[in-house]
């Protein structure tokens, strides 16, 4: 009986452990990054990215859709070479994929790469990652949008989004 009870306890223990949280790849991505020196690295609020959403809605009426449904916008600007970026940056669509991340369109054009990535969250807690990359320069642009996203959200702003080439 006293080793059922300790062999119990034991497994008690194991189970009621405080969990370490993971960080996800891209919380992991920015914070490696944002030490950087030609590195920005800001995140906003919901309320201030929905005024910043707001302003740019009046020139992109497609945007104001979206306003309304954030909660939070963080986005990390790397404007001059930093060795290993590329390929730090194929492996974060890789860890995005197997994190759940749909790519909704990827863009390459001389090089440059675009793409948006999407992870639905059944807590209506959706994220909208876009991923600018210039390979010529090895220049990154990185946005993370956080908040509710309908399917009408995005086939807004799919139909407003205009590519060109150069």
């Amino acid at each position: 009986m006293k080793n059922f009870i300790l062999l119990n306890l034991t497994f008690l223990c194991l189970f009621l452990q405080p969990q370490a949280k993971a960080q996800s790849a891209i919380d992991e991505f920015m914070s490696y990054y944002k030490g950087y020196d030609d590195a920005l690295q800001l995140s906003f609020p919901g309320f201030v990215a929905r005024i910043g959403i707001d302003i740019a809605a009046k020139e992109e009426p497609s945007l104001a859709s979206l306003s309304n449904r954030i909660s939070s916008l963080r986005f990390l600007i790397i404007d001059q070479h930093v060795e290993g970026l590329t390929s730090d940056v194929k492996f974060l669509k890789k860890d995005l994929r197997r994190e759940g991340f749909e790519t909704l369109f990827m863009v390459r054009d001389d090089g440059d790469e675009v793409h948006l990535f999407l992870k639905e969250d059944s807590k209506n807690r959706d994220q909208l990652i876009l991923l600018i990359q210039d390979n010529e320069d090895n220049n990154l642009l990185l946005f993370q949008l956080k908040g509710r996203f309908n399917e009408d959200d995005l086939n807004n702003l799919k139909d407003h989004m205009v590519v060109s080439t150069r």
